[in-house]
């Protein structure tokens, strides 16, 4: 536990945060109060909260320069560059001293054209009921046969980068790229190796963000080196009060197969999605609805290659304070209706119901990692036999954040 806040200096090491959450509203001086708090949630690694508790600083002094010349990197780090621009453009160096005018110039001097980086990578282990099942993947692909368990292990790595431009530095390139490997101890023919790409323009202000991507993937599955994808996926997210963010979102994704055997499974996605966020804190409710068409390309299709669908996502997260721990609950609803019947014999089309549900524990261990757990429970109900499935999915992991 923290020491009182009276003694409490720099110099000391912070453990937590809780005598700060604890004192917050009776503060005799809010402005050092909460100077402290930043510092403090700074050297945690808890950027966002920091980012709150310097932005505190300066509603009760626009002009302290240690919640300046801290808060500023910290804008630019997130992609807030306007509020970065608009608290530099409000300090009037003529009032400061050498040390403090010298910060603050270098600080507007500083080059908006900047690289801000994120690299994420988790390693899991876990268990899965039935391994030879999967809603995404086409009957006329996987061989028939039963259900197959088996415990496996997962790579993920991801990252992201912006690159903002000098003069405008609401404008910027991004870009993501994530790796997955899913390696199966009992069925190697369904291990997966996963990789995405993308890169576009970006759009960001405090309340607005567009982002308009190029997108590829490519997928190693089923024992070949399966297809690759490749279209447009733009997207916007808005701000709503202070509390809520709405997401609309566009995809337009082609996919070729690479085999000759498979070729005939090509096909062309077009969706389009409306999803909203509401936050509590630093707990937050969300839910998502998705329609889209998947039409196929072949001049002879594969069987069940055309469709059309719903999607819906709902969830909830919530933080247990003082212990570091994220509880989370998600939940995703699919509904498809292909254009080919059940069989040659029948006049009733196919019709899938899918249903998936996750529940997670997140402990953070330090700055860097945090421990989870999972589960998961996914049903595929369907009128063609074959695809009717459910299962049971289990994993634990760690996951290091950068």
């Amino acid at each position: 536990m923290l020491v009182a806040f009276s003694a409490l200096g720099w110099g000391e090491s912070c453990h937590d945060t809780q005598y700060y959450i604890n004192n917050f509203a009776s503060a005799k001086d809010p402005e050092t109060f909460n100077l402290v708090w930043a510092r403090c949630e700074k050297e945690l690694g808890h950027s966002e909260k920091a980012l709150s508790a310097y932005e505190r600083v300066l509603l009760y002094n626009p002009h302290n320069t240690e919640a300046i010349t801290a808060i500023v990197p910290l804008y630019r780090a997130t992609g807030m560059n306007e509020d970065a621009k608009r608290v530099l453009e409000g300090i009037d160096t003529a009032s400061l001293g050498e040390a403090e005018r010298k910060e603050i110039e270098k600080l507007r001097n500083d080059s908006t054209f900047e690289i801000v980086s994120r690299f994420d990578a988790a390693l899991e282990y876990g268990y899965d009921t039935n391994i030879n099942y999967n809603i995404f993947a086409e009957d006329t692909i996987l061989p028939e046969s039963k259900p197959q368990a088996s415990p496996f292990y997962t790579i993920d790595l991801a990252g992201s980068f912006s690159h903002s431009f000098e003069g405008n530095d609401a404008l910027s390139i991004q870009s993501h790229i994530g790796l997955y490997y899913k390696d199966n101890r009992e069925g190697d023919y369904f291990d997966i190796a996963h990789g995405k790409f993308d890169i576009g323009m970006g759009y960001d202000t405090s309340s607005f963000s567009l982002y308009l991507p190029l997108v590829y993937e490519r997928m190693h599955y089923l024992g070949r080196d399966l297809y690759g994808q490749y279209g447009v996926a733009p997207r916007i997210t808005m701000s709503v009060g202070d509390e809520m963010l709405l997401n609309l979102g566009l995809k337009y994704l082609q996919r070729d197969y690479i085999n000759g055997s498979d070729q005939n499974a090509d096909d062309t996605l077009t969706s389009a999605s409306v999803g909203v966020y509401r936050f509590f804190g630093d707990d937050f409710l969300y839910a998502q609805f998705d329609y889209g068409l998947n039409e196929a390309d072949a001049t002879v299709p594969a069987s069940f290659s055309g469709y059309h669908f719903i999607n819906l996502f709902a969830g909830a997260s919530h933080e247990l304070k003082g212990y570091h721990i994220v509880l989370a609950a998600d939940y995703l609803y699919s509904k498809r209706f292909y254009d080919d019947p059940v069989s040659a014999a029948a006049t009733v089309s196919r019709e899938d119901e899918y249903q998936q549900l996750k529940l997670s524990l997140k402990r953070k261990i330090d700055n860097h990692w945090t421990m989870k757990f999972e589960y998961s429970y996914l049903d595929n109900s369907s009128n063609y036999p074959t695809i009717d499935y459910d299962k049971n999915i289990m994993l634990f992991g760690f996951q290091y954040n950068y």
